[in-house]
């Protein structure tokens, strides 16, 4: 389901919180539906990794950047800016990667 940037920006805040840990020990990046399927593959049992589905690339980027930038998250090594790119995920850096 695709959902709006404040929507996504809301569950991303909702999720660290829940999960624990301060936010520069996290990280945000963005991937299409390929890369997706690959690091769920990767995840290995972790619930820290989240992925959420955004209306456009731009948006995406919008979210990425607001988390880099206002809230000092890590931008994440493997996060593709590709044309395909609508998807933001998050994880904990001690535990994914």
């Amino acid at each position: 389901m695709l959902e709006t940037k404040h929507g996504i920006i809301s569950s991303i805040h909702n999720h660290i919180t829940g999960y624990g840990g301060r936010y520069q020990e996290w990280c945000v990046g963005i991937c299409g539906t390929k890369d997706r399927e690959i690091f769920q593959l990767q995840q290995a049992g972790s619930d820290s990794l989240i992925f959420r589905k955004a209306q456009s690339l731009e948006d995406a980027q919008s979210v990425m950047a607001y988390f880099i930038y206002i809230y000092q998250l890590s931008r994440a090594a493997n996060s593709n800016d590709d044309g395909n790119s609508d998807i933001v995920f998050t994880y904990k850096k001690d535990i994914f990667f």
